[in-house]
């Protein structure tokens, strides 16, 4: 019984999907070292010259420390590390970010896993162009294994907790529905509220407005939900049914999508580099639920890519743990 309970959980969790073509062409493909682990990032117009913020962090044990903030250039190809100033936080290492303009300030919000002290925090930061200024840092016991986040119009938030406990695999394999999304108000003590839950590893969210987007990893799911007065969350419908998916990003009406598509290979790319794990963008329209396959990679190109989005005819992919996101220039527009 148990041989055959390890077999099926093992079928569940590592079954390999096909990994679908590209329905675009692409020009040309430029590789961009950042550093190691840019797993998320946003792009950032509201100064002189577009570029994008990077969370960056080394997530394999047998690389040298390395969390910072990241910022490059779309003009000039420069890449800088953003001064965090008045920032006395001990243990930085970022994962989800989330970028907002709310009156004349632009916010950056970023996850932290702060494992030294076993709290997951949220700090809060204003951007500016060369520097970030640190706001404070919140906490709360249902924040437990935060993932991702996006900022509500209000300077409140959502994150995704991707399992009941930080780190429990079991959870994920199984895919049990044990991930919540919980909402903070900074500007209201720190009201906190779980806002919904019953979701198999929540991933990436996106607001917009009254609208907010979450990814599973598992059970397929990319929801759409609306706001509640109370800031709950209500679902409107399922757009998509896709194997792994991960952060989201906007452009037009099209929610930019990355997925994992092979878990057996993404959990061997874990601790080494050089084993491959395949990488897919998709584009799923919200209104129409039409979906693209943008860009689709065995995993020579990027590997285990996490957050995508499009900027001027070009597709820029960041990844979980290697040092470097891809420029892909589409030879077609959506």
């Amino acid at each position: 019984m148990r041989v055959f309970l390890f077999i099926s959980i093992s079928f569940l969790f590592f079954a390999c999907s096909s990994i679908p073509k590209s329905t675009f062409q692409t020009v040309a493909i430029e590789k961009i070292t950042i550093a190691p682990g840019p797993e998320d990032m946003v792009l950032d117009t509201f100064f002189s010259q577009p570029r994008l913020i990077i969370s960056c962090c080394a997530r394999r044990k047998n690389e040298k420390p390395f969390a910072e903030i990241i910022q490059y250039n779309l003009i000039s190809g420069e890449k800088t590390t953003l001064e965090r100033k008045y920032d006395e936080t001990k243990f930085f290492n970022p994962h989800g970010i989330d970028i907002r303009k709310i009156g004349n300030t632009i916010w950056l919000y970023v996850i932290s896993h702060n494992n030294l002290e076993n709290k997951q925090e949220i700090i809060t930061y204003k951007l500016f162009e060369n520097y970030l200024e640190y706001i404070q840092t919140l906490t709360h016991p249902f924040i437990v294994s935060p993932n991702d986040l996006t900022i509500a119009p209000d300077a409140s938030f959502y994150v995704t907790n991707d399992a009941k406990k930080r780190n429990n695999m079991m959870e994920k394999i199984l895919a049990k529905r044990s991930s919540t999304i919980i909402h903070m108000h900074p500007q209201l003590n720190g009201e906190t509220k779980i806002a919904t839950k019953s979701l198999a590893y929540a991933n990436g969210i996106l607001c917009l407005d009254s609208i907010i987007y979450i990814s599973t990893t598992q059970r397929k799911e990319l929801n759409e939900y609306s706001i509640q007065a109370n800031g709950t969350l209500l679902k409107n419908k399922n757009l998509a049914r896709i194997k792994g998916l991960d952060n989201i990003s906007m452009y037009n009406d099209w929610l930019i999508v990355p997925a994992h598509l092979k878990f057996i290979k993404f959990i061997k790319h874990v601790s080494k580099s050089k084993n491959k794990s395949p990488s897919v963008i998709y584009a799923i329209n919200r209104k129409t639920r039409e979906l693209k396959v943008l860009f689709s990679d065995d995993g020579t190109k990027i590997s285990a890519a996490s957050t995508a989005l499009i900027y001027k005819g070009h597709l820029y992919i960041s990844q979980v743990f290697d040092d470097f996101i891809l420029k892909v220039k589409l030879n077609e527009n959506l």
